[in-house]
């Protein structure tokens, strides 16, 4: 990892303005922070990482990646929700198919108890990405929740072509054909 850092940094050094280098430095510093016993030594590391995302942002606000893991740090460390959602939105914006950022913002709103919103995020990114399959999951649990039945078995449905063998949407998706009377498809 040392050597890693080097390199990058060196990198960093010739070449400022190259959004990839700082993200990559930020992944290593990252990884090291989640290795790390200390947790004030983690969240040092965690901070030094966070300067090179946020850098690497700025120089390419694309980098879906780099949103990601502003909103983990602003979610989990630095504890500023508000925040943490701003970055995993505009992750998600810029790559529906980002299942770590969609669920991190849908946490963030069901811990708001703003589930509104979490249909309004599931619902726009699902229909941006047919293999958003995070979003067809969450909108199928979330049907299920408000025994909306027949929008739960099309988003559960869907959900299930990303995640083959999660027993839990197998579950949900039994159950919604059960309350609609469907009681083959159930069993299957």
């Amino acid at each position: 990892m040392a050597m890693a850092m080097s390199i990058l940094q060196k990198k960093i050094d010739s070449d400022p303005n190259n959004s990839s280098h700082h993200f990559d430095l930020g992944i290593i510093l990252w990884g090291m922070a989640e290795e790390k016993d200390s947790e004030s030594k983690s969240k040092e590391w965690k901070v030094s990482a966070v300067d090179h995302f946020v850098l690497s942002a700025k120089l390419n606000p694309s980098n879906g990646a780099a949103f990601r893991y502003l909103g983990h740090y602003y979610g989990g460390v630095s504890a500023d929700k508000s925040r943490a959602a701003k970055c995993y939105q505009r992750a998600v914006s810029i790559n529906p198919d980002d299942y770590e950022a969609g669920e991190g913002l849908c946490d963030l709103l069901e811990g708001d108890g703003k589930e509104s919103l979490q249909v309004a995020v599931c619902r726009e990114t699902s229909q941006k990405s047919p293999k958003a399959y995070w979003a067809f999951r969450r909108l199928g649990y979330l049907h299920v929740i408000q025994e909306k039945w027949p929008e739960a078995v099309q988003n559960l449905q869907h959900a299930i072509r990303g995640y083959p063998s999660s027993a839990d949407l197998w579950e949900a998706l039994g159950l919604a054909y059960h309350r609609l009377g469907m009681f083959t498809a159930a069993l299957k």
